[in-house]
Parts: structure tokens; C-alpha cells; sequence
């Protein structure tokens, strides 16, 4: 409302009441529009225009944050991840912490491959331990038996030795010295045979050489060697043994069994490979009746191999 000045008459100045009069319009206006506002419902803080309220979303059509996506994915990889390989070490860390973690995965690498060495060793261990078991009962019997071998041992061309008979045997096994454990990695078998009359050969003397190597690689021993009645030939009287011998190894490389066989069957070198699970108690009866004359050809099991002398089990009897 209009306020006048104490004894001022409303009237006095024309041009004052005229603006009093729009001052008095102006004021009376603006309390109505106040009053306006006091009177209409209040609207939450968080709401703007009614104009400019997005419209409603469709649960059908939201999609996912792509930052959100992947760090749920990777909090779901995340303990896969960890048991997989040890933590990094923090960018930035000191020079022992970098060294220590280097150290620990070299450790563990060097554990998991010494486990599974061990592993692999001793799955050799049990076949083998398994094929020397069973050849020592089979010498024990033959060496009781003294069994003839109906096996052709013939030296060159007609040389042979008459009647060979089972004399004695042994085996015995190897372990690895590089383990605690003791685990059998080869076994050997070393048997005599006896001729009942030894060959004797005459060979040419530029041949000599020749004919004691081939003695030496069959472990074949000279008793005597004269000249010959015919010119420019030497006559070499053998001894009576033969010496056989059966050498069962591990080979870690190639994960087989390698046996490597001299004069098993008749005269000669062989060698023959398979895994270790595949030398069974039906191979191993196979090999006994190759080693006693009654069966020719070795079981299929065994692969033959070249004869390797660096890997031959050394000593005879």
C-alpha cells in the first residue's frame, strides 16, 4: 500500500500523485503474483521443467555402460587369473621386490618340471622294477635247469657251435643317483651258454682284423690262434662260452623302455623300443621263450631300433 508523509495533502502535485498512483499498481500487482506463488503445490528440488522431463526408458532397449561391462569382466576373471601365475609385482617397486618375484616364478617353474621328472621316473620305475622281478625268478630256474637252447650259433658261414646249454645267469638293477629316491631306471640280464664242442675258423690273413672285431663285438673269446696249413690263412680256436645279454633302459627323452639284446636267439646286436606301460607280463614271457630257444621272432610290442654302443650296459660275465 501507499504510504504519504505526515501532512502532506494527496492532491498537492499532480504529476507526484500520478506517479504515487503507478507506484501504488505496480506494488498491489506483484503481491497478487506473490500471493500466487505461495499458493501452488511445491515441486521436488530434482525436477526441472515439465517440457524438458525425458521421456520413460525401455528395460528392453538399456544397455550396459561398456566401463561397467569390463570391470565385471574382470573381476570375474580375476581369481582364474591369480591362481594361473603369481601376482606382478608393483610398477615402480624396489629392486628386491622386482628380483624376489623373478626368483619365486623361476622356483616354481623349476618345482612343476621336477615334478613332473619324478613323475615320469618313477613310471619307469615300476615297469622296470616289475621286468626285473620277473627275469630274476626265470634265471633262478634256468640256472637250476641248465636247459639246452636249440638256437643256430653259427660264426660266418658254417662255424657253429654244437649243442649250447644254459650255464648260469644273473640280474641285477640300476638306480639313479640323481634323486633320493631310489628308482630303478635299468636292468640287465647276463647269462653263459656252453657249446659242447666250440668252432674253429680259418680265415684269410688280410681278413684277420676283421674276424677279431667281429669276435669282440660278440663277446666271443679266442683260445688260440695258429697258422693255418694252407698258405697265408690263420686258424683261430674259440672258446666254449657265449655270452648273452639283455639290457633293459629308460629313456627319458624319448619316454620308452629301450632293450638292448647281444647274442639273444643266435649270433648279433638288436635293439628294440616301447613305452613302459606296454612291457607286460605277457611281453616279458615272450622274450623268456626268445631267451630259452622256443620262439624266433620277438613280440610285436617291441619297435626295433638301431643298436646304440654308447648307451650299452657295460660288463659281462
Amino acid at each position: 500500500m501507499r504510504h504519504r508523509p505526515p501532512g502532506q495533502p494527496a492532491d498537492s502535485d499532480p504529476a507526484i500523485s500520478a506517479l504515487l498512483a503507478d507506484l501504488d499498481e505496480s506494488i498491489a500487482g506483484f503481491e497478487e503474483k506473490l500471493r500466487q506463488y505461495e499458493a501452488a503445490p511445491a515441486r521436488p528440488a530434482s525436477a526441472g521443467p515439465a517440457a524438458t522431463d525425458p521421456a520413460p526408458a525401455d528395460p528392453a532397449t538399456t544397455r550396459e555402460s561398456p566401463l561397467a561391462a569390463a570391470t565385471e569382466t574382470a573381476s570375474t576373471l580375476e581369481p582364474a587369473a591369480a591362481s594361473l601365475s603369481p601376482p606382478s609385482p608393483p610398477l615402480g617397486g624396489d629392486l628386491l621386490s622386482e628380483l624376489a618375484h623373478a626368483a619365486s616364478r623361476r622356483d616354481a617353474a623349476q618345482r612343476s618340471a621336477q615334478a613332473s621328472d619324478l613323475a615320469l621316473r618313477q613310471r619307469f620305475h615300476v615297469t622296470l622294477r616289475t621286468a626285473f622281478d620277473y627275469l630274476h625268478q626265470l634265471v633262478q630256474h634256468l640256472n637250476v635247469l641248465h636247459p639246452p637252447l636249440p638256437v643256430p650259433y653259427t660264426v660266418g658261414r658254417n662255424a657253429t657251435f654244437v649243442d649250447p646249454c644254459w650255464q648260469h645267469g644273473t640280474v641285477d638293477y640300476r638306480t639313479g643317483s640323481s634323486t633320493e629316491i631310489a628308482l630303478v631306471n635299468s636292468v640287465v640280464l647276463r647269462a653263459t651258454l656252453a657249446a659242447v664242442a666250440p668252432p674253429a675258423l680259418i680265415c684269410a690273413d688280410a681278413r684277420t682284423p676283421a674276424l677279431r672285431h667281429e669276435l669282440s663285438l660278440l663277446n666271443l673269446k679266442v683260445r688260440d690262434e695258429t697258422a693255418a696249413a694252407t698258405p697265408g690263412h690263420t686258424a683261430f680256436s674259440l672258446m666254449p662260452e657265449i655270452y648273452l645279454q639283455l639290457h633293459f633302459a629308460a629313456d627319458l627323452a624319448t619316454q620308452r623302455v629301450v632293450l638292448r639284446a647281444r647274442n639273444l636267439g643266435g649270433f648279433g646286436l638288436a635293439a628294440y623300443a616301447l613305452p613302459p606301460e606296454a612291457l607286460t607280463r605277457a611281453v616279458l614271457d615272450d622274450i623268456g621263450r626268445c631267451l630259452i630257444g622256443r620262439q624266433r621272432q620277438m613280440p610285436p610290442a617291441l619297435v626295433p631300433q638301431p643298436f646304440s654302443f654308447a648307451q650299452e650296459y657295460k660288463g659281462n660275465p
